[in-house]
């Protein structure tokens, strides 16, 4: 049956737990705590080694970066440096090409006046053998001048002036003396124009 709500029940005394023993503490109880320590610990060392290490990359971070500024500045300097001698090199190569091309102005002028000083020579020797000829006609006193001045004017490879010079020995006239020195002054005025 079942007792009826409104009246008073009996207590029946319940069985109390075993005495405990002097010294001795639960095992039970003592346990959670330790453990809870040492969770807590752990989670606290934890807690310092992750911001130990996030410090320490933090300052890796911060010196990447200053090194990565610094690079970066360099490499501006580089890109300057470079862009600079680039446009030195320009300058330099636009500068050769125009000595090159004072060079062979140069060269093209030097050539002419090799040329022309060729044909001064070659004017200046051939009027030196005219001079030589009409000097040793006229200073000459015996036959062998005749055949020196004969061997001089075959050397000189003109044709009037072996024309002249063999009228006149054709014949030994004044006439085609004269006639002989008036043409060897004439080419040798000529040669000197």
């Amino acid at each position: 049956m079942q007792p009826d709500p409104g009246s008073p029940q009996e207590i029946q005394p319940t069985e109390s737990p075993a005495p405990m023993q002097a010294g001795k503490a639960p095992k039970r109880n003592l346990l959670l705590p330790i453990l809870a320590a040492l969770v807590i610990l752990f989670l606290v060392l934890a807690a310092g080694g992750l911001g130990y290490w996030g410090y320490t990359l933090n300052l890796k971070l911060t010196d990447a970066q200053q090194q990565l500024a610094q690079l970066q500045g360099e490499h501006d300097k580089l890109k300057t440096d470079y862009q600079k001698s680039q446009t030195d090199l320009a300058a330099a190569q636009a500068e050769l090409a125009s000595t090159k091309k004072d060079l062979g102005t140069a060269q093209a002028d030097l050539k002419d006046s090799d040329d022309q000083n060729k044909g001064l020579q070659s004017k200046i020797s051939t009027t030196a053998l005219k001079v030589k000829i009409l000097y040793t006609f006229m200073t000459s006193k015996t036959g062998s001048d005749i055949i020196t001045i004969d061997t001089l004017v075959k050397s000189a490879h003109d044709s009037e002036l072996q024309s002249q010079w063999s009228s006149f020995t054709d014949t030994l006239t004044p006439e085609a003396g004269v006639t002989f020195l008036n043409y060897l002054v004439g080419a040798i005025q000529n040669d000197l124009k």
